[in-house]
């Protein structure tokens, strides 16, 4: 493997949490710079190199720790319960309701569903899914932190850890697996 260097979209963000290939584009996202009058970064780029940042409305959202495909758009999630999401390939953005949830650390997508993971106030774990009508809570996540999901092609696969009272990860999660009556496609 040869690498190379792109340009940045701007200084207004401090690191780049995750990309994805939407089959014509990458699309990555970020945080944003301590001071930054910026919100956190979404940016475009055909080929990886060259980059455009996206606007958008953060409200309280600082950092974007994910970017999925999936149920006709692109979304991202964030550190402080925020949801956007894009149906015209990544240009303009739209802030999602989501309610109960203080840090997303995941998201994931097919044809026609989406799949967010993270965390509630208490540090109890939290799935939501939004098939096409709107973000709805999965139930059976008790004991168990959602730290990602990835759609395998057949499932959705939520990995992550469990509390004792504490909101650190046991250093050995255990792997849960959450299947849902999606379309495979």
């Amino acid at each position: 493997l040869s690498w190379i260097t792109g340009t940045a979209p701007d200084t207004g963000y401090y690191s780049a949490n995750a990309v994805v290939w939407t089959g014509s584009q990458f699309v990555m996202v970020g945080d944003q710079d301590f001071g930054s009058p910026q919100p956190p970064m979404i940016a475009t780029s055909p080929d990886g190199s060259t980059w455009t940042r996206r606007s958008w409305t953060p409200g309280t959202e600082t950092a974007l720790v994910d970017v999925a495909v999936g149920g006709g758009k692109l979304t991202v999630v964030g550190a402080n319960g925020k949801v956007a999401s894009s149906g015209d390939g990544g240009v303009t953005w739209s802030s999602e309701t989501v309610s109960g949830v203080a840090a997303f650390t995941g998201v994931a997508g097919n044809a026609g569903t989406r799949v967010a993971v993270g965390r509630d106030a208490g540090y109890n774990g939290v799935v939501l899914v939004d098939g096409g009508s709107g973000w709805q809570a999965a139930s059976g996540i008790t004991g168990f932190y959602p730290a990602d999901v990835t759609w395998t092609g057949s499932q959705f696969v939520a990995v992550g850890g469990s509390f004792a009272g504490s909101p650190i990860l046991t250093p050995r999660p255990p792997v849960r697996r959450y299947s849902s009556a999606a379309p495979t496609s």
